[in-house]
């Protein structure tokens, strides 16, 4: 049985939900740019530079993950198919 890293997880889990938040706000109802200067209008900044952050330190643990996993070619053909 692995031990995972329960911070690690924490991580991944904030940055998936910074991700569906940042992916709200592009593809929402609000058009940013139509926002006059104020409270939502920098919330919604927040947001968009917490989803690009978070959508690079996903791909990071994601990849930290894998690389401690051993390679096997059924995986991609599975994948695949």
């Amino acid at each position: 049985m692995k031990n995972r890293s329960s911070n690690f997880e924490l991580l991944r889990f904030f940055c998936m939900l910074m991700i569906i938040f940042f992916h709200y706000s592009d593809h929402g109802i609000i058009n940013i740019y139509d926002v006059p200067v104020s409270v939502n209008r920098i919330a919604l900044e927040f947001v968009l530079i917490g989803g690009g952050l978070g959508n690079c330190v996903f791909i990071l643990l994601t990849g930290y993950f894998l690389s401690e996993s051993k390679f096997d070619f059924k995986k991609i053909v599975k994948l695949y198919s």
